[in-house]
């Protein structure tokens, strides 16, 4: 491209279609449609086709970060409980341990 020259390839844009099914080759295709006022030297349509990801693929990465933040939060409020749980009988908890200062190392 020539330095100074307008770059128009942002100008076809499209409508993306639905992925079909995988096919005989491991591949699926889309077709989609050009979007109203876009160029008119773009074309109408045009085919995307990927690869198929094989069965029992494993899952992204980030899909196992979902469930540890889950499980952190699940314990922070489990901790959280039990602090509360502990402020509010704490005088009790107290009176236990005196009583018993002998038997605990």
């Amino acid at each position: 491209m020539c330095k100074g020259s307008l770059d128009l390839s942002w100008a076809c844009r499209y409508e993306k279609g639905a992925w079909a099914e995988c096919n005989a080759q491991s591949q699926m295709t889309r077709n989609d449609k050009l979007k109203p006022n876009s160029d008119a030297s773009c074309e109408q349509n045009r085919q995307i086709t990927k690869k198929c990801k094989p069965k029992g693929a494993k899952p992204t990465k980030g899909k196992g970060n979902r469930y540890k933040i889950a499980f952190l939060s699940a314990y922070a409020r489990l901790n959280t409980d039990h602090f509360n749980y502990l402020d509010a009988n704490v005088e009790e908890y107290l009176k236990f341990f005196r009583a018993e200062k002998g038997r605990f190392p």
